[in-house]
């Protein structure tokens, strides 16, 4: 499922977990399943809120110098 808010498409995938402070991993719910690494800007007191299979919504940037 994808929905556009400000002109940029997020995506909904399911948190799988944080191995660090400011990076998350996350399933897209695409049907293969695959596992994706984003970067989380700010994150705070999400530890009550980012539990594995929550739903989290992600932005594709398409920049070749970026990793997440």
């Amino acid at each position: 499922m994808t929905i556009i808010i400000n002109d940029f498409p997020l995506e909904r995938t399911r948190f799988v977990e944080c191995p660090n402070r400011f990076l998350i991993r996350c399933a897209l719910e695409d049907g293969d399943k695959n596992v994706v690494e984003a970067h989380l800007a700010d994150p705070g007191r999400l530890k009550e809120l980012l539990v594995p299979g929550r739903h989290v919504w992600l932005r594709t940037v398409n920049n070749p110098k970026r990793k997440t």
